[in-house]
């Protein structure tokens, strides 16, 4: 080949690699453009969903029960659970799920939902069930509170200790000296419903 057919050849060769170089560029700032684009189109969705979510949640309503001297209340929650409130007692739960018992004594009949465990809150304790009966006594003003169960199991949940309770036990917590008795407990529980006292090595105060 000629020196011209040579400078000839070069020059469509550069040329070539020019189109090439050019095509890639453009490729690369579109993709870049659509890889942006579904990213923020992904954000979008996901702070969607967080934001319905959390609105959801804001749109949740507390039902709020109290009892006065003498006064008892059957409750029937939203999921079905039985909830029998004693008297100076005081409620509160979401009306789409079930919340936390605050201050009093309650006996619960909880309807069974291995997917979603019910949580019982007080100040001093928590207990969680799947499906049991049982009663939690938790006044502010007593010095032992308790937690019996009647049938099934629950946890319950200390500051510094877990334990579980089976049918016909229950746990006694001093909230002074912060001990502790698990016992096995035969005779019927929760005899407040029927109008009943049982007194049973009670402190004075």
């Amino acid at each position: 080949a000629t020196d011209l057919e040579r400078e000839k050849y070069k020059r469509e060769a550069r040329q070539l690699l020019k189109r090439i170089e050019h095509k890639k560029r453009t490729w690369f700032r579109r993709a870049s453009v659509v890889a942006v684009s579904t990213a923020a189109v992904i954000a979008i969705i996901i702070g969607s969903v967080n934001f319905f979510r959390y609105m959801n949640a804001q749109q949740v309503t507390l039902a709020e029960i109290t009892t006065s001297f003498g006064e008892k209340r059957q409750v029937t929650l939203p999921d079905g659970t039985l909830l029998v409130l004693n008297s100076c007692s005081q409620v509160r739960y979401p009306d789409r799920f079930v919340g936390d018992l605050r201050e009093g004594e309650g006996y619960l009949r909880v309807a069974r939902n291995e997917k979603m465990p019910f949580v019982v809150r007080t100040k001093r304790l928590d207990v969680q069930v799947l499906g049991t009966r049982f009663d939690v006594k938790s006044y502010s003003t007593d010095e032992i509170v308790s937690v019996s169960v009647e049938s099934g199991k629950v946890q319950v949940d200390l500051p510094e200790a877990m334990m579980r309770l089976r049918a016909k036990e229950q746990v006694l917590i001093n909230t002074v000296s912060g001990e502790y008795n698990k016992r096995r407990e035969e005779r019927t529980m929760a005899v407040w419903r029927k109008g009943n006292l049982r007194f049973n090595s009670t402190p004075i105060h």
